[in-house]
């Protein structure tokens, strides 16, 4: 999934190609964090994919999905209890 086409474009030089070089540059970010968030959410089963449905960025999925997750937080042991009492 990840794209290997190699993207390159002119560097930043100042003023006189700042506005095309932003364009370009967000672009580029915008496509990274979609294909990185596509990433995620092709990794987690139903429920996990549930809790992150509607996020719209990789760093907000990561961040979300580290604090259900992450065993030394209080929501990931709530979580866990409750997946123990549905058995």
């Amino acid at each position: 999934m990840p794209n290997t086409e190699k993207i390159t474009f002119a560097k930043l030089s100042g003023g006189d190609n700042y506005t095309y070089w932003a364009l370009r540059m967000d672009s580029l970010l915008i496509r990274e964090t979609e294909e990185a968030l596509a990433l995620i959410r092709l990794q987690l089963e139903d429920g996990p994919l549930t809790q992150i449905m509607h996020i719209k960025t990789a760093s907000e999925a990561w961040n979300r999905l580290k604090e259900l997750y992450n065993p030394v937080s209080f929501t990931s042991n709530f979580l866990l209890t409750k997946e123990l009492l549905e058995m």
